[in-house]
């Protein structure tokens, strides 16, 4: 990558969303023009260093982006980059905030379930559906209001700051040097780690499902004998034959992207196209019988504490689990299907 594509990407950097493409085709135009006629001028080839001293003339990513800019803005240019630093990391713990709220208030309400009368908890039990809405709306709505109220927070703090603090804080313009520009990131290239490890995972665990399935239960060894108890219900293993269905097809996914190496219209479309199964199949698994079997004895566990919460809780673990999975597929289809259109409208 060289110093202009890099110039050009750090600029993409510090520029919003809209008119960010249309202002870095002009910007390198306009740099390839000033290149060509200085190149000529004086009679030597357009090398690095001849563009490092046409970067270093023209000014540094920041200085133009805050050119394009006509002053409309929630957060400017000069502060722009460290705003998008700071979101980040601001949305990922306002996200773990989110979700040990959510663990926190269906603890809560699990606790308040021991209270009721035997066949109040029964009733409450086998209402599998609207068991499951509960735990969704739980988990979508505590997660989306933590995330933006972290957003709302963080944006208002930068534009404070952004309306407070003098520009000379942030303008450093004889510090600019080409050579310091960041390397450029290839976002669509496909990472082949995340697909091995894709991979290896579920083959390990088509494996686990349908030649070892008595993994799944609790062990005990008392008086020198190992004992057994399955907590899988019956209704759990009658998906096994499509999650494994599945599973196949996402060992073929991943081994098709990495054989592209960089993302193609194609490969998204697979992408989204498995999600939605993904996601039609946990929607059925959720609506359905419960996944752990009502006959486990959970004595075997040993911690009073436990054996007695067990019970009233073989439909929530799994349904929260399942809501989990579901809310992480729904991103990645938007997110598949964000950069498809942007793709599909460039």
């Amino acid at each position: 990558m060289n110093l202009l594509d890099r110039y050009i990407n750090d600029l993409g950097e510090k520029l919003p969303a809209k008119n960010r493409e249309d202002i870095q085709k002009e910007t390198r135009s306009i740099l390839e023009d000033m290149i060509d006629e200085r190149a000529e001028a004086e009679n030597k080839p357009a090398d690095e260093q001849l563009v490092r001293e046409v970067l270093l003339a023209f000014g540094s990513p920041k200085k133009t982006a805050a050119a394009y800019q006509s002053g409309q803005y929630v957060i400017g240019p000069n502060l722009y980059p460290l705003f998008k630093k700071v979101l980040r990391i601001v949305l990922i713990f306002s996200l773990i905030s989110a979700l040990i709220g959510v663990v926190s208030n269906l603890s809560s309400k699990i606790e308040s379930v021991g209270g009721l009368s035997d066949q109040s908890l029964n009733a409450l039990i086998n209402t599998t559906t609207n068991l499951s809405i509960l735990v969704i709306t739980e988990i979508v709505g505590t997660v989306v209001s933590g995330l933006f109220s972290g957003f709302g927070i963080c944006t208002l703090v930068f534009w404070i700051l952004d309306r407070t603090l003098p520009a000379k804080e942030f303008q450093k313009e004889e510090d600019w040097d080409p050579d310091k520009l960041p390397k450029s990131f290839d976002k669509d290239k496909i990472d082949a780690a995340d697909q091995i490890v894709e991979i290896i995972f579920t083959v390990l665990g088509l494996i686990a499902l349908n030649y070892f399935p008595q993994i799944f239960s609790i062990f005990t060894f008392e008086n020198g004998i190992l004992t057994s108890e399955r907590f899988l219900s019956d209704a759990f293993f009658s998906y096994v034959p499509f999650i494994t269905i599945k599973g196949i097809f996402g060992i073929a996914l991943c081994a098709y992207l990495l054989s592209l190496k960089h993302w193609n219209t194609l490969g998204r479309i697979l992408t989204i196209v498995l999600d939605m199964v993904t996601l039609i199949l946990m929607i059925v698994m959720m609506s359905g019988p419960s996944l752990i079997s009502s006959t486990t004895d959970w004595s075997l566990l040993g911690d009073p504490e436990l054996v007695e919460l067990m019970p009233k809780l073989i439909n929530i673990l799994p349904i929260a689990v399942l809501s989990i999975v579901v809310i992480g597929v729904l991103i990645n289809i938007i997110k598949n299907g964000m950069k498809l259109a942007s793709k599909k409208l460039a």
